[in-house]
């Protein structure tokens, strides 16, 4: 596989009872033919606390140079505030800016569009994916550290199929208005 554009599928698992309690990241180089590669999981119990977990991320993976990483997920938003909050409790105090402007693929826009609204518009609804992340934070307090796991794996190999999905249908049905690369 050909991973030279720096995509990567990107997730963040928190306690739901605390926005600020991170438990998982997920990362996974991703092609464009929508194919990805093996995915590490970062896991709190591993590390000191959230914040090393954080800390060892943006290292191994440049987060902060916007070409070295660029993610591709699913309700980024909400991934971007949550490692804003880290990167600010590591002394990284960037605005949102930083975040926002950096390239980034969020497939929920597409389910959006393609659900004609935002109601009904979740991952589970557009993939095989199966639970819910707001029950990570419970199977930590409860020691359940292969239940995340299991969550974590299934809900990254979902996502995988989505993207797929979509590039292939972009690939079927591609833009009639596309200039080929040539400036207009």
């Amino acid at each position: 596989m050909d991973y030279k554009d720096n995509l990567y599928y990107w997730d963040v698992e928190v306690d739901n009872l605390d926005f600020l309690n991170g438990i998982t990241i997920q990362v996974a180089p991703l092609d464009w033919n929508g194919r990805m590669g093996k995915l590490k999981i970062y896991k709190v119990w591993e590390f000191d606390d959230a914040i090393e977990m954080f800390k060892q991320f943006f290292s191994d993976y440049y987060f902060f140079d916007e070409w070295s990483f660029i993610p591709v997920g699913y309700n980024l938003r909400f991934d971007f505030s949550v490692a804003r909050k880290y990167a600010a409790k590591l002394g990284n105090e960037y605005s949102p800016w930083v975040y926002w402007s950096r390239p980034h693929i969020d497939l929920h826009h597409f389910t959006i569009v393609e659900n004609k609204g935002f109601k009904g518009s979740s991952l589970a609804n557009f993939s095989p994916k199966v639970g819910n992340g707001k029950y990570v934070g419970d199977y930590y307090k409860d020691g359940e550290l292969e239940k995340i796991i299991d969550y974590v794996t299934q809900e990254a190999e979902a996502f995988s199929q989505v993207f797929k999905h979509y590039v292939e249908a972009l690939e079927k049905n591609p833009n009639p208005w596309k200039n080929n690369g040539v400036r207009r």
